[in-house]
């Protein structure tokens, strides 16, 4: 399994819907930075509270996808452990 297939990015909107904004080269989570469209003035750490419910779904879906890979290649691991043992059968 491949732990880069699961990195993700989430663009984060502002309130009026724009994912562009002015960050100092400096920045950190407390920085504040301004949306490029409203002129809204907001930190990181504001901003990723505000789109919380779209970063849990994110995280959820991920989340799906990481254990159904991980119960696949357990099943293929099993299955060809015990390959030619006719008292133990998986099903795929």
């Amino acid at each position: 399994m491949d732990p880069r297939k699961y990195n993700k990015s989430i663009s984060l909107p502002c309130s009026c819907g724009s994912t562009d904004f002015s960050t100092p080269e400096q920045a950190d989570d407390k920085t504040t930075i301004t949306c490029a469209k409203c002129g809204r003035e907001t930190t990181r750490t504001q901003l990723i509270a505000a789109n919380k419910v779209k970063i849990d779904a994110e995280v959820k879906k991920v989340g799906k996808a990481v254990v159904a890979d991980v119960r696949r290649e357990l099943q293929k691991s099993l299955s060809d452990a015990f390959k030619g043992n006719r008292h133990i059968k998986f099903k795929l």
